[in-house]
């Protein structure tokens, strides 16, 4: 099926997106000089302030990803390719930043997608539970995450065609989870928002939306 080869290339590329679609867990920042009329137990936008607003020791903390931003990101990628998706997203993820160690938790998170290919129905279905753990180090805009430890994590990939198991060259394989696997993304940081963008050579640059837990 010659004619499908492109949209299958698509769907490559819209599961790269779903695969690096993770949220993040994490900690509010450590409080720096507590005044007198601080209260005792501080509040994000205290720890952001705290922190001057933004850069490294924002990103302390837990943050869950953005589940419609999510969506957003996969049907918006130019490797989609004009193809015809709906995006579904259940489960939890998140990432934890402590100052030294990043850990991203999925639980039963699920993304689908189902695809209209020239009339027939493709659902893919990535299935991912379990944590991945690295080290980060981090400036006032960028992010660089290494020595990740996958081993706890357990992602699985099915897709269908009008109902019958396919294979897609490219998807499920270990390269397409760039973000678990270390690298560097550049971001902002406020009290309630972080946004990150994974820089990845030969792709299109996409962004991540997360909120403090």
């Amino acid at each position: 099926m010659h004619a499908a080869r492109p949209h299958a290339l698509a769907l490559s590329g819209l599961m790269l997106l779903a695969a690096c679609s993770a949220g993040s867990p994490e900690e509010t920042a450590e409080p720096t000089e507590p005044t007198a009329e601080a209260s005792a137990e501080e509040t994000p936008d205290e720890a952001a302030e705290q922190s001057g607003g933004g850069g490294a020791a924002c990103l302390e903390g837990t943050w869950d990803m953005d589940v419609d931003a999510i969506k957003e990101a996969i049907l918006a990628a130019p490797a989609a390719g004009g193809v015809e998706a709906t995006v579904d997203v259940t489960g939890e993820s998140g990432i934890t930043f402590d100052g030294q160690t990043m850990t991203t938790l999925y639980r039963g998170y699920v993304v689908t997608m189902t695809i209209d290919l020239e009339g027939q129905a493709v659902i893919v279905t990535v299935t991912s539970d379990g944590t991945v753990v690295g080290g980060y180090t981090a400036t006032d805009t960028e992010l660089v995450v290494a020595d990740v430890d996958a081993s706890g994590l357990v992602t699985t990939t099915t897709t269908t065609l009008d109902g019958e198991a396919v294979e897609i060259p490219g998807v499920g394989d270990a390269d397409l989870y760039d973000l678990d696997l270390g690298g560097t993304s550049t971001y902002t940081c406020t009290a309630t928002d972080l946004t990150l963008v994974p820089q990845v050579e030969g792709a299109e640059a996409f962004e991540q939306r997360l909120v403090r837990r």
